[in-house]
Protein backbone atom coordinates (compact mmCIF):
# COMPACT_ATOMS: atom_id res chain seq x y z
CA UNK A 1 0.00 0.00 0.00
CA UNK A 2 3.24 2.31 0.71
CA UNK A 3 4.02 1.53 -2.47
CA UNK A 4 1.09 2.41 -4.14
CA UNK A 5 0.70 6.20 -2.26
CA UNK A 6 4.61 6.45 -3.44
CA UNK A 7 3.69 6.10 -7.03
CA UNK A 8 0.55 7.84 -6.58
CA UNK A 9 2.60 10.99 -5.42
CA UNK A 10 5.42 10.76 -7.75
CA UNK A 11 2.50 10.57 -10.52
CA UNK A 12 1.21 13.47 -9.26
CA UNK A 13 4.20 15.55 -9.37
CA UNK A 14 5.14 14.46 -12.68
CA UNK A 15 2.11 15.76 -14.01
CA UNK A 16 2.70 18.66 -12.29
CA UNK A 17 6.17 19.01 -14.26
CA UNK A 18 4.82 17.91 -17.18
CA UNK A 19 0.91 19.28 -18.37
CA UNK A 20 1.71 18.37 -21.76
CA UNK A 21 1.33 14.51 -21.26
CA UNK A 22 -2.01 15.24 -20.91
CA UNK A 23 -2.27 16.01 -24.15
CA UNK A 24 -5.48 13.59 -26.24
CA UNK A 25 -2.68 11.95 -28.52
CA UNK A 26 -0.40 11.12 -25.75
CA UNK A 27 -0.34 7.36 -24.37
CA UNK A 28 -0.59 8.51 -20.68
CA UNK A 29 -3.32 11.15 -20.99
CA UNK A 30 -5.19 8.42 -22.73
CA UNK A 31 -4.28 6.26 -19.84
CA UNK A 32 -5.58 8.29 -16.75
CA UNK A 33 -8.07 10.26 -19.06
CA UNK A 34 -7.63 13.74 -16.84
CA UNK A 35 -7.86 16.87 -17.88
CA UNK A 36 -4.10 17.97 -15.76
CA UNK A 37 -4.57 21.80 -16.12
CA UNK A 38 -7.72 21.82 -14.15
CA UNK A 39 -8.02 21.85 -10.58
CA UNK A 40 -10.71 19.30 -10.28
CA UNK A 41 -8.96 16.96 -11.95
CA UNK A 42 -6.14 16.37 -9.21
CA UNK A 43 -8.42 13.91 -7.62
CA UNK A 44 -8.95 11.99 -10.25
CA UNK A 45 -5.70 11.18 -11.15
CA UNK A 46 -4.89 9.81 -7.59
CA UNK A 47 -8.00 7.53 -7.61
CA UNK A 48 -7.90 6.44 -11.47
CA UNK A 49 -3.94 6.07 -10.53
CA UNK A 50 -4.67 3.66 -8.07
CA UNK A 51 -7.67 1.56 -9.91
CA UNK A 52 -5.10 1.13 -12.82
CA UNK A 53 -2.82 -0.58 -10.26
Amino acid sequence: MEKVCVFTLWLFIWFEINPAWSYPNSWIGRMFQVQVMSTDGYDDIILTAYDKL
